[in-house]
């Protein structure tokens, strides 16, 4: 039996971007994504999203029983599931790319506050005694 769902545009944006960067197809980036999510396998591709609409597959057989699991625990549809599986992945590429300017920026500012901590230890210490 053949399970056809259908990628909301967010995501079907992000597998264009792959597909382009790896021109190939969006099936096959779609089943890559599936296959590393299942298999644990870590892949890096720059993906850039692209302007998108829904786009309807048909869901392969190695796939199914994943993503029937994980809707069944959910109790969602398929077309849900995927999307779903497919927005934690891209959420955790996005996670473990380069820290943003303002991760930076936070560091810096947490690092100077104990060089002042032992600066007001100091001079506590000194009014003490």
């Amino acid at each position: 039996m053949q399970h056809y769902v259908t990628i909301n545009h967010q995501n079907m944006g992000r597998i264009l971007g792959a597909a382009k960067a790896l021109n190939t197809s969006n099936k096959y980036v779609t089943d890559l994504i599936l296959d590393s999510i299942t298999y644990n396998w870590s892949i890096s591709v720059a993906i850039e999203s692209a302007i998108s609409t829904r786009y309807k597959f048909r869901l392969s057989e190695r796939h199914l029983p994943y993503v029937e699991q994980y809707a069944n625990k959910r109790h969602i549809s398929l077309t849900v599931a995927l999307n779903l599986i497919l927005n934690d992945y891209f959420l955790d590429q996005i996670g473990t790319e380069k820290p943003k300017q303002s991760q930076i920026v936070t560091n810096q500012i947490n690092s100077q506050p104990k060089q002042h901590n032992l600066r007001g230890n100091a001079l506590l210490q000194q009014l003490k005694a």
